[in-house]
């Protein structure tokens, strides 16, 4: 378990953590999907990522790779519905990379040490979040060519069905 402490911390600072994360995706992902990245439908992915960080934040020990998995299929799958639509893999990882962000300057903005011990608590969660990013970017990078596969796949059936009718 790394902090209640930190687990606090990002539990009241959600909506500001989306703040950050809308505003900063500005300029970071292609126009077309910024818009897409306003819907209530994104949202509740960054609330998903949220949670996922929030579970790590208070798991135990035995639970972290369980934990870290979860993270790899939400953003797995994420990022698969987002290459449907015709996202590039910049924009998915950037827009990972956003949010993880939001989530670091949240943290600093709100946890305020006062010992310690509890600067060593913040470090240790900065230092959890980046596992949980790397986690949520591997699950980003093979979701997007997990679909580029299937596309690719569905592509040549269709080849190979016109070619059986020629």
């Amino acid at each position: 378990m790394i902090s209640p402490m930190l687990n606090k911390a990002l539990r009241e600072n959600q909506g500001e953590i989306v703040c950050k994360w809308y505003d900063n995706v500005h300029g970071r992902v292609a126009e077309d999907f910024e818009q897409t990245l306003r819907s209530p439908l994104a949202k509740s992915v960054c609330m998903k990522i949220l949670t996922c960080i929030q579970d790590f934040f208070c798991s135990e020990d035995f639970r972290e790779h369980e934990v870290l998995r979860n993270a790899r299929d939400v953003s797995y799958n994420v990022s698969y519905r987002r290459a449907a639509v015709g996202y590039n893999l910049a924009d998915i990882v950037a827009e990972s990379q956003v949010l993880f962000e939001a989530v670091t300057q949240a943290l600093l903005n709100n946890v305020n040490p006062t010992n310690t011990d509890e600067a060593r608590e913040l470090l240790e969660g900065i230092v959890a979040l980046h596992r949980i990013e790397d986690a949520s970017v591997m699950g980003r990078i093979a979701g997007y060519f997990a679909y580029d596969q299937y596309h690719d796949n569905e592509g040549d059936a269709e080849i190979a069905g016109s070619s059986m009718t020629a």
